[in-house]
């Protein structure tokens, strides 16, 4: 009923300014956070073969840049890309998806429900690479300077809070634009 419905709702405004959130923010921050993982992930793999003393902590490293690369790819691939392409549609295609099918509620819910699943994995990914900061930072040393994978993890983790930061006020849009829906479904089916 709701996918009928929607044809009627007009959220341009909403929809138009998380369109402007994912293209000029979201997705330049995604992509700028992948370069760098990746740069990142090239420059320290000669450590687990040439510095077997710590070998153990690199491969750490080396496996959780890994999945965070995976994260990112998948969440660009099938959330960030995706949903621009069906708010655009639905801007020019009078409140349908990409698709063609009228967006309702319950799209927008399985959307937000990938958007939180996201945020919770890049937050898990972040608490592992501040371990990782943390035991690179215990070395004692007479006077304190940031080492090379230091400053790394230090750049790597302030390009994280950015992209959490931005998945949680995508998922707060988001949201908002469901209850709006969901309150304008309920609205029309009992007018």
């Amino acid at each position: 009923m709701g996918k009928l419905l929607s044809k009627e709702i007009d959220h341009s405004s909403i929809v138009g300014d998380l369109i402007r959130r994912l293209k000029n923010e979201d997705i330049s921050s995604t992509r700028k956070l992948f370069k760098f993982a990746h740069k990142m992930l090239v420059k320290f793999s000669y450590c687990v073969e040439n510095e077997s003393y710590t070998a153990k902590y690199y491969k750490k490293l080396l496996c959780t840049l890994e999945s965070l690369l995976s994260v990112l790819k998948t969440y660009q691939g099938n959330i960030q890309l995706p949903l621009l392409r069906t708010m655009n549609s639905y801007l020019t295609g009078n409140g349908h998806s990409a698709e063609g099918t009228p967006l309702c509620s319950e799209d927008l819910a399985a959307i937000q429900v990938l958007q939180i699943r996201y945020a919770d994995e890049i937050h898990r990914l972040y608490e592992d690479f501040k371990i990782l900061f943390e035991m690179e930072s215990d070395k004692k040393y007479p006077v304190k300077i940031l080492s090379r994978v230091e400053y790394y993890l230090l750049k790597l983790m302030t390009l994280l809070e950015r992209s959490i930061f931005n998945a949680n006020f995508l998922g707060k849009r988001l949201q908002e634009w469901n209850v709006r829906l969901i309150r304008k479904e309920n609205q029309e089916l009992y007018n």
